[in-house]
This record gives C-alpha cells, sequence and structure tokens, in this order.
C-alpha cells in the first residue's frame, strides 16, 4: 500500500450451491463501488459490467455477499474480507446497449435494525440474567420476542467489570415493536463495552482500548515504518446534553441519584432545555 500501484475489489455472492464472483480485472468487472462500515451499519452498492448479459438473467436478491480488498504482492494477488452483506436488490440497467448490474447491499448491522419484536417481555424482579446473557439471547435469537430472527453468534473479544455482572431486573423490557439492534444497544449502555460486526460474520463484543497502546498508528511525519496521513482537522463541539441527571424511581428504596456536568458546555450554555432524567429501577444491580 505504501508504494502505490492500483487496489483490487473483490466481490462472492453465494446462496446455497450457487457461488458467482466479480473483480475489477474480470471481464464482468466491477466498474464502480460504494461501500461504508460503521459498527451499526454496513452498506455497498456495486455495478457490474454486464457486457454479455449474463447477470441480467440471474436474480442476486438474497445472495450473500463478501466484498474483500487487496493489492498485487509477490505472493499474488491478497485479499483481506470485510463484514458478510446480503442483496437486498439487483437492478438492470441498459443504457444504449451497455448492460450494466447494480446491486444494493446491506449488513447484519442493518439487518438487526429491521428485526421487530413480536411480543412484550417484562422482566421480574427476581430476575438473574446479567447483560451479557440477555445480549447473547438477543442475538441469537433465543430470547421469545426476538425467536424468529435470524441467530446471530456473538463474541466477547474482551469484557469490562460490568458486562457479566449488572443485572438489570425488572427495568430490562421488550415492547412489540422494538428492534433487535435498539434493545443490544441500551444493554451495552449500562458497560463501557462495544460492539461491531466483523467479517466471520459474527458481533464482536469489546472493551476498547485506553493508554498509549494501540494495534496501529497512522503518523504524518512520513516514517518508512508507517502509513502516514496528509491532512488533519481539529474541531472541539458543544457537548449537549451538558448536563445529565440519573436517578432511581421515588418510590423505590433505597433512592439513588447522581449527576454530570460538562463544565466547559454548560457554562456557553447554560440553559439550553432540561436535565436528562433516566429513571433506574434501585432492583438493579451488581453482583460481587
Amino acid at each position: 500500500q505504501k508504494e502505490g500501484g492500483e487496489a483490487l475489489v473483490k466481490l462472492a455472492l453465494t446462496s446455497g450451491a450457487s457461488s458467482y464472483t466479480y473483480t475489477n480485472e474480470s471481464s464482468n468487472a466491477i466498474l464502480r463501488i460504494k461501500h461504508t462500515e460503521q459498527p451499526w451499519s454496513q452498506k455497498a452498492q456495486v455495478v457490474i459490467d454486464d457486457f454479455d448479459n449474463v447477470l441480467s438473467a440471474l436474480s442476486l436478491e438474497g445472495y450473500q455477499g463478501i466484498l474483500s480488498y487487496g493489492y498485487r504482492t509477490s505472493a499474488g494477488d491478497e485479499f483481506s474480507a470485510t463484514a458478510p452483506l446480503k442483496v437486498k436488490g439487483h437492478e438492470r440497467i441498459n443504457n444504449n446497449g451497455a448492460i450494466r448490474s447494480l446491486l444494493d447491499l446491506y449488513g447484519l448491522g442493518d439487518q438487526v435494525s429491521d428485526d421487530h419484536a413480536l411480543s412484550n417481555l417484562a422482566l421480574a424482579s427476581s430476575d438473574t440474567q446479567t447483560v451479557k446473557t440477555l445480549i447473547t439471547a438477543i442475538m441469537g435469537a433465543t430470547l421469545a420476542p426476538f425467536s424468529h430472527c435470524t441467530a446471530v453468534t456473538v463474541t466477547y473479544d474482551s469484557e469490562d467489570s460490568l458486562i457479566d455482572t449488572f443485572i438489570p431486573k425488572d427495568y430490562f423490557r421488550v415492547t412489540i415493536g422494538d428492534t433487535r439492534a435498539a434493545k443490544v444497544k441500551e444493554l451495552l449502555g449500562y458497560t463501557k463495552c462495544v460492539g461491531i460486526f466483523k467479517a466471520d460474520g459474527q458481533f464482536h463484543i469489546f472493551s476498547p482500548t485506553s493508554g498509549t497502546t494501540y494495534d496501529y498508528t497512522y503518523r504524518n511525519d512520513f516514517v518508512a515504518t508507517s502509513h502516514g496521513f496528509f491532512s488533519k482537522v481539529y474541531r472541539t463541539p458543544l457537548v449537549l446534553p451538558n448536563k445529565i441527571i440519573v436517578q432511581s424511581s421515588s418510590d423505590h428504596q433505597p433512592f439513588y441519584t447522581g449527576n454530570a456536568t460538562s463544565a466547559a458546555s454548560f457554562a456557553l450554555l447554560p440553559k439550553t432545555g432540561k436535565p436528562i432524567v433516566m429513571r433506574l429501577s434501585s432492583n438493579a444491580q451488581a453482583t460481587s
């Protein structure tokens, strides 16, 4: 990559025993690609040259798509796969004799955002499930409201002290229409862990690295052993809301309350709306 050269891209489509592979160097070449990856959303649009009119006869909707990027090295063409996608739409285009196929693909993050609960669920005050147990059940489609969904394996790469000790109890509820993504995000909000979908098709949860040790560092001083970046921008936004108050319900005993304020932002905009009040059941607890 540091030496330059043309980047390679490959799209592998599979459904059962059927499989098709396209690259930016093949006869049915990838002409254009737009691909974005975020923790909870992976989307791509791929335009393929269908000069021999083969793709227009195929129905690729529902196929799994793996996008891989790479370079030609001394070892040959080397690729690194991204998180798996699914073909959402296959559009055939004929423009003055130029035949193209446009594929719309979306990832597991988008799919679980489209999975809605079919029933209500309210945990009892005696429930003993931790945040980790509930996340695994939701993504694994074993929690009743989401049992109709496709199971997604959760891998815990690293954990903080809360994810497998904090017990939400009767504070955690699922209402008809809630999405899997929303409920998992809610549960992760009790912890310092985050989640991301990776190339193995699993949902990986980890506790982010803190301090000065990282897997890789990009630098702007053109050190030969590092990948360089050529520009940088600093942006300091206001923190909004600039004050958050957290408290349990007034009828719960014992009563808990706490607050946090962004001093710099609060000093600039001290009257921008009301503080956020989050109700935390006093039954929610972390086991020791």
